[in-house]
């Protein structure tokens, strides 16, 4: 099954602006990824693209808008 991703920027209790993708049946359990300071949310595409997680789990990468490029276009 394919699903179309959902992208949005929340903000935190502290105003730190958050992008956040999400991928899946959102009914599902979410399984959420988040990578370390050097490292960009595109570590986990394979992971997105996986169907048999895809199948069990709704699936979401957040990272902070000061190391996300997105966030500053």
């Amino acid at each position: 099954m394919s699903f179309t991703p959902v992208e949005k920027i929340l903000k935190s209790t502290d105003d730190t602006e958050i992008f956040a993708r999400a991928v899946g049946n959102c009914e599902n359990p979410s399984l959420v990824f988040v990578h370390g300071f050097a490292l960009s949310g595109s570590v986990f595409d394979d992971l997105f693209r996986d169907n048999d997680l895809l199948d069990h789990f709704y699936l979401v990468r957040v990272s902070a808008c000061t190391i996300h490029v997105i966030c500053n276009s």
